[in-house]
């Protein structure tokens, strides 16, 4: 089974070892507020159907959902998905991450193996994400990862708060491939 390792991170396709992790995740409400991969709303029992879809998305190679977990303790953190258009070369990645474990970097680190994932491992050309305006820290995480802010869509109705405006980021091949030679001048410390 193919792992992604990372100092602290361990990512590994999702299975049905994660319904609780998920299903907990999707019921926040703050994951719900902030968060555009999860399902809104995940009814009771919604996750076994998720985690389905992942799975056969990873045998079609058109989707690949990884589960996060820390690596001491282990611990359920979070997940980061892929939605992949080979024939254009391209994925869209998503990610959301338990609130108890906000704010310790793990959505970047994550993310980051994942982009090294598409990029290195699927040979795509271009990853995309999005995040609602009022998401600082989605908006941090994907300036941490070089991506660039190429969109953003007002709501259709005035009035309706900037926090629903979207943002659309894009990175490209070449980009990621820069920001990893980059990185390997700076002494090994991530970007």
């Amino acid at each position: 089974m193919l792992q992604l390792i990372t100092e602290r991170l361990r990512l590994r396709p999702l299975d049905a070892e994660d319904e609780g992790g998920v299903q907990a995740l999707a019921a926040d409400e703050r994951v719900a507020a902030h968060s555009l991969s999860m399902p809104d709303p995940l009814p009771d029992g919604g996750a076994v159907a998720w985690i389905a879809e992942q799975q056969q998305g990873w045998e079609a190679g058109t989707s690949y959902g990884f589960a996060v977990y820390t690596a001491e303790p282990r611990a359920f953190v979070g997940v980061v998905t892929l939605k992949v258009s080979q024939r254009a070369g391209r994925a869209e990645l998503g990610y959301a991450i338990m609130p108890d474990a906000w704010g310790r970097g793990y959505a970047t680190e994550a993310a980051r193996e994942v982009l090294r994932f598409a990029f290195e491992g699927l040979h795509l050309r271009r990853v995309t994400a999005a995040c609602l305006a009022g998401n600082r820290a989605s908006i941090r995480v994907l300036e941490k990862l070089g991506f660039r802010l190429e969109a953003r869509l007002e709501p259709e109705e005035p009035g309706s708060g900037s926090g629903l405006s979207m943002l659309f980021y894009g990175l490209m091949l070449e980009e990621y491939l820069g920001r990893r030679g980059e990185a390997a001048h700076t002494d090994g410390q991530p970007q």
